[in-house]
């Protein structure tokens, strides 16, 4: 476990918001460019080095980013969900040479100190992912057969294990809520579709205009954390998203080229990072 002390913000452009106030906090780790991928209801956030440098992911909290082990050398290891526990749920991905990709499910105990395999117990599953974790330990992911090439969504409690399809070829979920009951993600269906599920029904989740919406992010209250493409769609831009009772608020930060939320809290407070001149940031924002 190797834990180092987020950089001080020192340029105005990164990291001074004075219109935003102490509403916007950005992180960084000198010499990488970091996005926040889930928030706990403390404000601890889980997420990764983005970009083309070294795979690693790292808890964040009070200042301090704590990395994590990687559950395979050989792999890319990317989180993408936390607990009230700080359990932490994601996926290492290993590419063979012939291009393939293997991926498998893994959750991280201890403050980040211990990393357990996780597998889907479907036979004949030869790639799964974990990509939520809830309260009570309801897990939600992925997972592809050797006899199926699409991608399934699963949603697990203890040993019940519900599938999600669409009938598409590809169903993501993204995250769970703290109850475990509702999750939001995206499917492949002639495009790229987010949802949001409940009681076995999928309900379309588009930012109005949008050429794409990507739901990443889902509280105890049923609010909805994302990003979405704008623009040409040649070169669209990226813009963040809450949906809270029903309206849709674009988030934009100041100065920023693209804008990314991923996870949100129970308090409404998100993660995710930005773009400008000076390269990607960790972000958290409490609209």
């Amino acid at each position: 476990m190797i834990r180092f002390r987020a950089a001080a913000c020192a340029v105005a452009l990164a990291c001074s918001q004075p219109a935003w106030g102490a509403r916007l906090s950005s992180f960084d780790l000198p010499g990488f460019a970091v996005c926040g991928a889930a928030i706990a209801d403390d404000g601890t956030v889980a997420g990764n080095i983005v970009g083309h440098g070294p795979s690693a992911s790292f808890l964040y909290q009070d200042g301090v980013f704590t990395l994590l082990p990687l559950l395979d050398a050989q792999g890319r290891t990317t989180v993408t969900g936390i607990n009230r526990a700080h359990v932490l749920a994601g996926a290492n991905t290993v590419f063979g040479r012939d291009f393939s990709a293997r991926s498998n499910g893994f959750l991280v105990y201890g403050a980040g100190t211990r990393a357990v395999r996780v597998d889907v117990p479907v036979p004949g599953a030869v790639s799964s992912t974990v990509t939520a974790i809830a309260n009570d330990g309801a897990i939600a992911g992925s997972f592809q057969t050797a006899a199926n090439s699409a991608t399934l969504g699963y949603v697990r409690h203890g040993d019940k294990m519900t599938t999600l399809s669409d009938g598409s070829a590809m169903v993501t979920p993204s995250a769970i809520d703290p109850t475990g009951t509702r999750l939001v993600g995206t499917s492949l269906n002639g495009g790229i579709v987010s949802w949001s599920y409940q009681d076995g029904r999928f309900t379309p989740v588009r930012v109005p205009g949008a050429l794409v919406t990507f739901a990443n992010g889902i509280n105890r209250a049923g609010n909805i954390s994302g990003t979405y493409l704008a623009g040409s769609s040649g070169a669209p831009t990226r813009h963040g998203f809450v949906v809270t009772a029903g309206k849709y608020t674009s988030i934009d930060i100041p100065h920023a080229s693209a804008t990314i939320l991923t996870g949100i809290n129970a308090h409404g407070t998100v993660t995710g990072c930005y773009t400008n001149p000076l390269g990607t940031h960790g972000l958290i924002y409490t609209p």
